[in-house]
């Protein structure tokens, strides 16, 4: 059986969470356990795994990439 302890917890907030268990016929636990698994269900992946698939696809067809630190050092050099 897993535990999750949250410290400091606003007691409205607790209050707020009871009233809503109770207008779905759930425990507080149940009804917690449900809105935190259904935020990491819809979590969205992070929007890095797009751009890399996006720049791999591209240096696979043979697209250069050039090093933004140097482009900025030339910049600022000028």
């Amino acid at each position: 059986m897993s535990q999750l302890l949250i410290p400091d917890f606003d007691p409205a907030m607790l209050d707020l969470l009871r009233q809503r268990a109770s207008q779905h016929g759930h425990s507080l636990e149940d009804d917690v356990k449900s809105i935190l698994e259904q935020a990491a269900e819809s979590a969205s992946p992070s929007v890095w795994v797009g751009v890399d698939a996006i720049r791999q696809h591209l240096e696979s067809s043979g697209w250069k990439f050039s090093d933004s630190a140097e482009l900025v050092c030339e910049d600022r050099d000028r």
